[in-house]
């Protein structure tokens, strides 16, 4: 009994065996894409701002011949983007020229590529509020708050704790030159930093 079970095994797994050996796959034409077109919308651009408002806020849209997708890569970061249409945001201060690799993607994966520049203008307006906190609509002198925790640390910037990698007890860098620094900020929007002959 237990060598006929044994010998139907074995005949259903070569019948298994030789009905999967038989399947073909096809992936199709394998077709470069080509022709790829390329344009930018720059938020806020017209005749008298050609970079755009300020906001840094551009919509990309690319388009080729036998393509199923599209990848950016802005700064060495890549972007999916199936459709082709991509919204960036730039975020450097000031008129910045940007390289950016446009990559459209074909069957199989088969892919081919456009490089084109981009300038964007990137314009910062800090908040009223915080304007005044900083001069008092005169001139006000801020240091660093030696005397308390978290008065200098690292962390990545994010969630409910800025500091998560390190953070400075009181008085811990004493010897960095930062303590004795001053910071005045006045309002007309100029800045003074004065280091008392030593700087962090």
């Amino acid at each position: 009994m237990k060598k006929l079970i044994f010998i139907n095994t074995a005949v259903l797994a070569l019948i298994l065996v030789s009905c999967t050996s038989d399947e073909n796959y096809e992936f199709g034409d394998i077709i470069v894409p080509s022709e790829i077109n390329f344009s930018a919308e720059i938020i806020g651009a017209d005749a008298a701002n050609p970079y755009g408002a300020g906001t840094g806020e551009v919509v990309l849209n690319a388009t080729a011949k036998n393509a199923l997708a599209f990848k950016y890569i802005i700064n060495g970061v890549e972007h999916i983007s199936p459709s082709g249409r991509l919204e960036h945001l730039f975020t450097t201060s000031g008129l910045q020229e940007y390289t950016i690799n446009i990559v459209a993607i074909g069957t199989a994966g088969i892919q081919s590529s456009l490089v084109e520049t981009l300038q964007v203008l990137v314009l910062y307006e800090p908040p009223e509020d915080l304007l005044m906190m900083l001069h008092l609509n005169d001139k006000r002198t801020w240091k660093m708050k030696s005397d308390g925790p978290d008065h200098f640390g690292l962390g990545p910037g994010l969630g409910d704790d800025p500091f998560s990698w390190y953070s400075a007890s009181p008085g811990e860098k004493s010897y960095t030159g930062m303590y004795d620094d001053r910071f005045i900020f006045n309002v007309d929007v100029t800045f003074t930093h004065i280091t008392k002959g030593t700087i962090f």
